[in-house]
């Protein structure tokens, strides 16, 4: 059963003075056993002569009862007085009246010996005297009726002697010295016994007054390291009532010490995770265990002011055994400011990496270009001619190269005053390779002194500066100009109905007879129903988003699309195909063509088919149930990815984008001859005006910007480039054929008709 009363701390120790009192009483007692000893002594002589007429009163009483009770008369007395003999300091001797006992014959140790001994025979009353050593008493033995039978009077040959007459003597001869040894023996028992428990009670309290210091050290050793370390602790009882804090808590909490204390740990945190405390504490406290110990978890503390701010706290329960309690400890840590550099990070973690814009990063100690982003690669390769990270020392700068042309008297200033800077630098003309184009880049250069690393950035400005140009020399026209805008703003809102008009007009991909559309900014869908030859169809428009994949997306999509007209057309088993197509899939991997985009093959009962999805992003199937193919065997396998258990040999088949989840199911297997419409957008991500993204129209604006068409134009260039790339602009070969074509700004447009 466990103590849910508050705890109550008693500190366990004794002073020194508590320990000399003990010690000073402890003397007295043995001063005072020691002066009884003496006095103990003085009496045992006295006592001895007492204890010496009580033992010989005890040994005649004791006589004339055997003898007058045993028919056999002194015989009798025979056993009693060997067992006598045998005690100690005890010695036993009968004496006997020659003239009454001649019949019988006397032993010599048997005679009166002395004179107190013959008197006691003679006028039969005790006797007793005492030596320097012995105590002696003479105990004249009566005549019973068992002794009138057998002995005579010494006048007279025939009468018997009356009972009462004195027939001898019984002599007990006690030892004095023996009851003194005894008695002083005694005494010496009494003083060892006391010194004894003297000695174990020094030590005992020694050990106490040992345990108690170091108890008190390791409280001061363990308040050092609360106090010292970076988080703060708080104890607390099985009631939620604050026992200890430490100043780190006090101070991340803006309390004083010891102003917490006995209050509701609560108190500490939001309201919103007053319930997560105390449901954790109440299931450990009925069950032993609890989900919330031991881990951490990121919460919001309150301020003694009332503020806000991020916490992490971890709870961990300790038992107490003499009382049965349990009290909870938590450490917590005031995450402010790692919340902020996670913010920070997360800001920064695709610069530069993922900049569109070359970046560069020199040390101006080495003379060395240290990092050039992806970007500035593909860009300036001449700058870069060692894979990054394979030359630790970096590349060396050359200033000459027209993109840093002009900096290093920038550079060498920043470096010699030792101070950041951040500053805009003159433009850079750089000449295309193989051709008389001029390309413009801005530049921006920013110095680090505690590093002495200087970045640059730049940005390619050419179109802007034509653009420029071009907006000085048509200065007057640009109320014309504007009111042309105004009117492209109010079209770009008819482009996804006009697009679909447009499209109507050819019977071959698009119809009249529109069946449902969509749109939303991850792309637009339409259906239609079309009849061919006499069968239905139903076409399905669908313009999805692939940003930032581009040429490899754009390969992985005819490397998948020319692996399905070859299962199609050739009835290949469909194992044997997939297998086929993640091969090609791996290898597109391990040229860098492709970061992970997979199809998915699985209808409702489980059965391997080939989905109508085209694409998706890298790993982007979270929570949806997927297959995986081992290369080896070809042995398909049920695999949910949300668990992460990804085989080392196994490619996962899948597709996820919205697009296709809304299509009917009964639509989702490609059938022979299937077409269906998608595209990837690449680099400019295709932003309108407005930095609004859009399906249908986003791929429509995109080719108005990147080629300066109108809306109408741009339109019948995607139904134009589609048939092209088919098999021929007026070829009907484009009926059965699936359609890629790769246009500007990066845009991938691929065709399959889904049947009906």
């Amino acid at each position: 059963m466990v103590n849910r009363s508050p705890v109550k701390y008693q500190r366990i120790g004794l002073s020194a003075r508590v320990v000399f009192i003990g010690l000073l009483l402890l003397t007295a007692l043995i001063a005072s056993q020691l002066w009884e000893y003496q006095t103990a002594v003085q009496l045992a002589t006295e006592q001895s002569e007492t204890e010496a007429r009580q033992t010989a009163e005890y040994i005649r009483v004791s006589v004339m009862e055997i003898a007058s009770t045993s028919v056999e008369g002194g015989g009798a007395l025979d056993p009693f007085l060997d067992r006598l003999s045998k005690r100690p300091g005890i010695s036993v001797r009968v004496i006997h009246s020659e003239a009454i006992n001649a019949e019988f014959g006397v032993e010599s140790y048997e005679k009166p010996a002395n004179a107190m001994e013959k008197a006691a025979l003679l006028d039969g009353k005790p006797r007793h005297w005492q030596t320097d050593n012995f105590f002696f008493q003479a105990i004249p033995l009566k005549a019973t009726a068992a002794c009138v039978a057998c002995h005579l009077l010494p006048t007279s040959s025939t009468e018997l002697i009356p009972i009462g007459y004195t027939i001898g003597l019984l002599e007990v001869k006690i030892s004095t010295v023996a009851l003194k040894m005894a008695r002083e023996k005694l005494f010496r028992h009494t003083v060892v016994a006391i010194l004894l428990i003297f000695i174990a009670v020094f030590i005992f309290a020694y050990a106490i007054h040992v345990a108690s210091r170091n108890i008190e050290f390791s409280e001061q050793q363990k308040s050092a390291v609360i106090k010292s370390i970076g988080e703060g602790i708080v104890v607390i009882d099985a009631n939620f009532l604050i026992l200890s804090t430490n100043h780190e808590l006090c101070n991340n909490f803006g309390c004083l010490e010891g102003e917490l204390i006995n209050q509701n740990i609560k108190a500490l945190f939001a309201s919103e995770y007053h319930a997560t405390i105390s449901k954790g504490i109440e299931e450990f406290m009925e069950k032993g265990s609890s989900k919330i110990l031991g881990h951490r978890m990121e919460m919001k503390g309150i301020k003694k002011n009332g503020t806000e701010f991020p916490i992490d706290v971890k709870i961990e329960a300790t038992h107490v055994e003499y009382n049965k309690s349990i009290f909870f400890t938590l450490a917590i840590r005031d995450i402010t400011e790692r919340e902020k550099m996670e913010k920070e990070l997360q800001r920064l973690a695709g610069f530069p990496e993922g900049n569109p814009n070359p970046v560069l990063e020199l040390s101006l100690k080495k003379q060395t270009i240290q990092y050039i982003n992806p970007a500035g690669k593909q860009k300036f390769p001449e700058l870069n001619p060692h894979e990054y990270g394979q030359d630790p020392k970096g590349i060396p700068v050359d200033w000459s190269h027209p993109l840093l042309r002009g900096l290093q008297s920038h550079a060498e200033k920043f470096y010699k005053e030792n101070l950041a800077r951040s500053m805009d630098v003159f433009e850079a003309e750089i000449k295309e390779k193989d051709s008389d184009d001029v390309r413009v880049f801005g530049r921006q250069v920013r110095y680090f002194p505690q590093q002495g690393l200087l970045r640059l950035y730049t940005m390619d400005i050419t179109r802007q500066e034509k653009l420029a140009a071009e907006t000085r020399e048509l200065l007057t026209e640009v109320r014309e100009i504007r009111n042309e805008l105004e009117m492209e703003h109010q079209e770009a809102e008819d482009i996804g109905k006009s697009l679909l008009k447009h499209g109507a007009k050819d019977k071959r991909f698009l119809s009249a007879n529109i069946v449902e559309q969509s749109s939303k900014a991850g792309g637009d869908r339409a259906g239609f129903i079309t009849e061919t030859g006499g069968k239905r169809h139903k076409e399905w428009l669908a313009v999805f988003d692939a940003s930032g994949h581009g040429k490899g997306a754009a390969k992985f999509q005819e490397v998948v699309l020319g692996s399905l007209l070859a299962l199609l057309a050739k009835e290949f088993p469909m194992k044997d195909a997939l297998i086929a197509t993640n091969t090609m899939i791996e290898k597109l991997e391990s040229e860098r063509f492709l970061v992970g985009n997979v199809w998915r093959v699985m209808d409702e009962d489980e059965k391997v088919t080939v989905d109508g999805s085209v694409w998706i992003e890298e790993f982007n199937i979270a929570q949806h149930e997927v297959l995986e193919i081992d290369l080896d065997s070809g042995e398909i396998k049920k695999w949910d990815w949300s668990r992460g258990r990804k085989p080392e040999r196994a490619m996962p088949l899948g597709a996820y984008d919205d697009g296709f989840d809304d299509l009917d199911p009964m639509y989702r297997k490609v059938k022979k001859g299937a077409r269906v419409v998608t595209y990837t957008d690449g680099i400019t991500e295709a932003e309108n005006n407005k930095k609004e993204m859009f399906g249908a129209l986003r791929l429509v604006e995109s080719i108005q910007q990147s080629s300066g068409m109108a809306p109408e134009e741009a339109q019948a260039f995607i139904i134009r480039s589609a048939k092209l790339w088919a098999g021929g602009l007026d070829s009907d070969a484009s009926e059965e054929a699936v359609g890629l074509v790769k246009m500007e700004d990066d845009i991938t447009l691929v065709i399959i008709d889904i049947l009906a």
